[in-house]
C-alpha cells in the first residue's frame, strides 16, 4: 500500500471523525480494512485521485507502451504511458488490410478492430521470411472478445516490408510500417508490455468519466464479492454475460450462490490493474480490465491473472460485465 493511498485515506478518515490509527492500535483491525475497502468503493475516492490526467487511452498502474492504429487515417501511433502521464513518441504512416472493415473470418483481408498485446517477436533467428522485413510482432488475435464473437483467423502481426523486392500497397490483414520506423519501435517498447489499439478512426478511445466509473464500478463489484452479497454482486452483470468456460448467467448465479454460502472470510486484492478502452464495431463502449488477483478464503485460494470485459452505459454509472476469464 502505498504512502500516498494511505494518507489520502487518513485524510478521508479525519474529515469523517475516523481515526485509523486509533482503530488499528486498539486491535481492530478489521474495522480499518472495512472502512479502506468502503472508501475506495466510492467515486469522490476515484476522482481525487484520477485528478485532471489524461486518461483516452486507458488506466494503468504499470508503466506501459500503448500503439494506437488508426485504419481510416493509416497512422500508428506510439505513446509511452508511466505514473499516469502520456508521452508521444512517434507518429507514423501505417498500411493495413486490403478491404475496410473489422476482421471476422480467415482470409477477408480485413484487419480486426480491438485491443491486442504481442506474444511473440519474429526476426531472423527465428526464420522470419524476408518479406515481413526485420521484425515481425505477433498479437494475440482472436482474443476472448473476438471469439464470443465467433470471429476467427490467425497471423495477425505488426511487421516491415521486404527487404528484397517490390512490396504489395496493403496487406493482408496485418499492420505494416517502412522498416526504419519499425526498427526504432523495436527499440523503444517491451513487447511483452505493449498494448495495441486497433480502430478504423480516431475516434472511441476512453473518456476520463468512463474510466472514473469503470473504476468505482470495480471495486463496488469487489467489495460485493469481498461481503458475500450475491444480490448486489450479480447486479455487475449483464443478462448476456458468459464466462470463458460456457457459463451463462443463470449457471454462474447458481455457482456463486453455492460459493458465497459457504464463505465464513473473503480476502480479495488487485495489482496490475489496466483498464483499456476497447474498440469495437458492435456500436458499444466496451472496455477490458485486467488485473492480477489475490483471493483468500475458508474454502479457496487463488493468485493469477483475472480478465473481464464490461460496457458501460452513459446513462448508468455501474458498469455491467459481459464476459470474464
Amino acid at each position: 500500500m502505498s504512502r500516498v493511498f494511505v494518507g489520502l485515506l487518513l485524510s478521508l478518515s479525519f474529515l469523517q471523525g475516523i481515526d485509523l490509527a486509533d482503530l488499528y492500535i486498539s486491535g481492530k483491525k478489521d474495522e480499518v480494512l472495512k472502512y479502506l475497502d468502503e472508501q475506495i468503493s466510492k467515486k469522490e475516492y476515484w476522482e481525487n485521485k484520477l485528478g485532471n490526467n489524461d486518461f483516452r487511452f486507458g488506466y494503468y498502474t504499470n508503466k506501459k507502451d500503448v500503439l494506437i492504429a488508426c485504419k481510416e487515417c493509416d497512422r500508428l501511433r506510439h505513446f509511452k504511458i508511466e505514473k499516469e502521464i502520456q508521452t508521444s513518441l512517434k507518429d507514423l504512416n501505417a498500411t493495413f488490410g486490403q478491404v475496410k472493415g473489422d476482421k471476422k473470418r480467415e482470409g477477408d483481408l480485413k484487419t480486426p478492430i480491438g485491443a491486442y498485446h504481442f506474444i511473440e517477436k519474429l526476426d531472423k533467428s527465428k526464420n522470419l521470411n524476408q518479406f515481413y522485413g526485420p521484425y515481425a510482432f505477433v498479437t494475440n488475435y482472436p482474443n476472448l472478445f473476438d471469439k464470443s464473437l465467433k470471429k476467427n483467423g490467425s497471423g495477425i502481426w505488426l511487421h516491415g516490408f521486404p527487404l528484397e523486392g517490390e512490396r504489395d500497397p496493403k496487406t493482408k490483414g496485418c499492420i505494416a510500417v517502412d522498416n526504419n520506423c519499425l526498427e526504432d519501435i523495436e527499440k523503444e517498447i517491451d513487447f511483452t508490455n505493449t498494448i495495441v489499439l486497433i480502430n478504423e478512426n480516431r475516434e472511441n478511445l476512453a473518456t476520463n468519466e468512463e474510466i472514473l466509473n469503470v473504476l468505482t464500478s470495480l471495486y463496488q463489484w469487489r467489495r460485493a464479492w469481498i461481503n458475500n452479497d450475491l444480490d448486489n454482486y450479480i447486479s455487475f452483470y449483464s443478462e448476456d454475460f458468459k464466462r470463458a468456460d460456457g457459463l451463462n448467467l443463470q449457471r454462474f448465479t447458481n455457482l456463486k450462490k453455492e460459493i458465497f454460502s459457504k464463505n465464513r472470510y473473503t480476502e480479495i486484492y488487485f495489482k496490475d490493474l489496466e483498464v483499456i478502452p476497447y474498440p469495437n464495431s458492435i456500436g458499444k463502449r466496451i472496455y477490458k480490465i485486467k488485473f492480477f488477483e489475490i483471493y483468500r478464503s475458508n474454502i479457496h485460494k487463488f493468485k493469477g491473472y483475472k480478465t473481464l470485459y464490461v460496457e458501460v452505459d452513459p446513462l448508468d454509472e455501474r458498469f455491467k460485465i459481459i464476459l470474464e476469464s
